[in-house]
């Protein structure tokens, strides 16, 4: 569906919470070969179609429900899902700095979520185009601009019905989740998403 709406590339950021890994009863031996088993299908699939897939996390700590979205790591850096959990995001950032993985907040004003420390993000997904949630959206722009953050945006698909809400536009095509990181860390994209649904997320 992607491919037919003319998209060069998507990017899988599964959740990676408690919550879901407990369902999913992934194992902590194997942790990392299980959690990024969709991306591996959906990666071979787009090679025979000419869609590029490329891989991100989209994590959740135990001390709220809050999301971030990660990109630009290798896998192993999710290879303990259990000390994970427990980092929270002050840690985890951290973390993701001495690493050189871009960390970021989505949907920060979503019910039920609350805006990290701005210190913390690279950057801050001020439109998030699922519509079954209230994400404030104006809220989440104007938290960005006050703190000087870059913004993307997001399909946050999950059901047919969410897909190609939205885009990043850029002059070149990431190869790898780690040009994807290089290319928002840069700033070198802008912002697609459908503005007659957008009111329908604000």
């Amino acid at each position: 569906m992607y491919k037919e709406r003319g998209y060069d590339a998507v990017v899988v950021t599964d959740h990676y919470h408690q919550k879901w890994f407990e369902t999913q009863e992934i194992v902590k031996k194997d942790a990392v070969e299980e959690y990024f088993k969709g991306y591996e299908e959906l990666h071979a699939y787009g090679e025979q179609i000419g869609v590029r897939v490329l891989y991100g996390a989209e994590v959740r700590f135990a001390e709220n429900g809050n999301d971030y979205l990660i990109y630009g790591f290798e896998k192993a850096f999710l290879n303990d899902p259990a000390a994970i959990f427990q980092m929270g995001a002050a840690a985890f950032s951290k973390r993701c700095r001495d690493e050189n993985v871009f960390f970021m907040q989505a949907h920060p004003f979503r019910d039920g979520c609350v805006p990290a420390d701005p210190r913390l993000l690279d950057a801050v997904e001020a439109t998030n185009m699922n519509p079954r949630h209230n994400n404030h959206n104006d809220l989440a722009h104007a938290f960005a601009q006050a703190n000087h953050l870059t913004e993307t945006c997001g399909s946050d698909c999950h059901r047919l019905e969410d897909r190609c809400r939205a885009a990043i536009l850029s002059q070149t095509l990431p190869k790898d989740t780690f040009e994807l990181a290089a290319l928002l860390r840069a700033g070198n994209f802008s912002q697609y998403f459908d503005k007659e649904l957008i009111e329908q997320n604000m």
